[in-house]
Parts: structure tokens; sequence; C-alpha cells
């Protein structure tokens, strides 16, 4: 079953966000 882009695009998003957060602290 492939993953909708609209999900991967929300996924990458996530995990930039997580890395910019993490490397904030």
């Amino acid at each position: 079953m492939p993953i909708p882009p609209a999900r991967v695009l929300r996924m990458k998003i996530f995990k930039l966000l997580f890395k910019s957060l993490n490397s904030a602290i």
C-alpha cells in the first residue's frame, strides 16, 4: 500500500521541525 505524497511531505516537515528544535536546545 503506497503512502500518499501529502503524508510523506508532512512527515518530512515534522522531521525537519524536530531537527531544528533539537539543535535549538
